[in-house]
C-alpha cells in the first residue's frame, strides 16, 4: 500500500469509528508502529485529527478533509531529476501522484508549455503561478490516494489524438521477477496510450514501489524505455532494469 492509500484509508476508518489506536492501526494496514505515528503526525499537521495516547480521534475539519499534496525527501528528489529532462515550452503529461506534484509545484513559474494532466491539484498549482496552458482531461472528479483525479477512462479518449514530448507517470508496483504493475485496468488503458502517443514516457518509481504486485500487470522490467528511481531503492533492481535495457535516471 502506498503512503498516499494509507493516509486515506486512515482517514476514511476515523470518519467510521471516530477515534482508533495505534495497534489496531498497524494491524489493518500491515505496517509497523512508527509509520503509523509518523502518517499520524502528518494527519494532526493537516487538522484531520488530533493525536491522543496510544491513538488519535477525528476533528471536525476532516468531515470537511480536502486533499493535500505530502512533499517528502524522495519525492523532492525524483521531482528535480524530471525537472532537468523538461524544456520550457515542451508538451507535456502529469498524472497525479506525489512525486508529480512536487514537479508542478517546482517549474510552474516558469514553464510556458503545454501541461496535460488528469489531476486537479496539478491544474490549479499551474494556474496560479504559470504562463503554460492547462489541459484538464477526463470527465467526473474522484478522491484517490489523497488527491483530486477525473475519471480516466474520458482522459484515455481525450489522449487518443494528442501527442505529447514527455509524459510523466508512476506505477503502483515494480517486482524482479514480473516487472511493473498498476491500480486499476483503466490506469493501464491510460499508460499504454501515452506509451504510443508520447515520445518519451518516464516511470517513476519510489521505493515504495519496489517488492510490490498489484493488481494488474502492466508490463515487463522493460515497459519502460526510461525510469526516474529513487536513490534507496533495494539492491538489484538497478542492475535488473538496466540489464533488461532500461534508461536509468537515478535520483539524488
Amino acid at each position: 500500500m502506498l503512503p498516499e492509500e494509507r493516509l486515506e484509508k486512515i482517514i476514511a476508518l476515523l470518519q467510521e469509528k471516530k477515534t482508533i489506536d495505534n495497534e489496531s492501526l498497524c494491524s489493518l494496514l500491515d505496517v509497523s508502529i512508527s509509520t503509523v505515528k509518523r502518517d499520524l503526525d502528518l494527519l494532526e499537521k493537516r487538522r484531520v485529527l488530533r493525536r491522543t495516547r496510544g491513538g488519535a480521534v477525528l476533528t471536525k475539519q476532516a468531515n470537511v478533509y480536502t486533499p493535500e499534496v505530502s512533499y517528502d525527501v524522495e519525492a523532492e528528489a525524483m521531482a528535480k531529476a524530471a525537472e532537468e529532462l523538461i524544456f520550457d515550452e515542451d508538451r507535456i503529461f502529469l498524472s497525479g501522484n506525489g512525486t508529480n506534484f512536487v514537479l508542478a509545484r517546482n517549474i510552474a513559474s516558469r514553464f510556458r508549455g503545454i501541461v496535460y494532466t488528469n489531476n486537479i491539484n496539478i491544474m490549479l498549482e499551474f494556474l496560479q503561478q504559470s504562463p503554460a496552458t492547462v489541459i484538464l482531461l477526463g470527465g467526473k472528479v474522484m478522491l484517490r490516494h489523497g488527491s483530486m483525479d477525473t475519471d480516466v477512462s474520458p482522459v484515455v479518449a481525450n489522449l487518443d489524438d494528442v501527442f505529447v514530448d514527455k509524459a510523466f507517470v508512476q506505477p503502483h508496483g515494480l517486482s524482479l521477477r514480473h516487472g511493473f504493475f498498476i491500480n486499476t485496468l483503466e490506469e493501464k488503458h491510460l499508460y499504454d496510450t501515452l506509451k504510443k502517443n508520447a515520445m518519451h514516457l518516464y516511470g517513476i518509481a519510489s521505493n515504495g514501489t519496489c517488492d510490490h504486485v498489484d493488481r494488474y500487470h502492466l508490463g515487463g522490467l522493460d515497459y519502460f524505455s526510461d525510469l526516474i528511481l529513487a536513490g534507496n531503492t533495494p539492491a538489484g533492481y538497478g542492475e535488473a532494469l538496466m540489464e533488461a535495457g532500461v534508461n536509468i535516471i537515478r535520483s539524488l
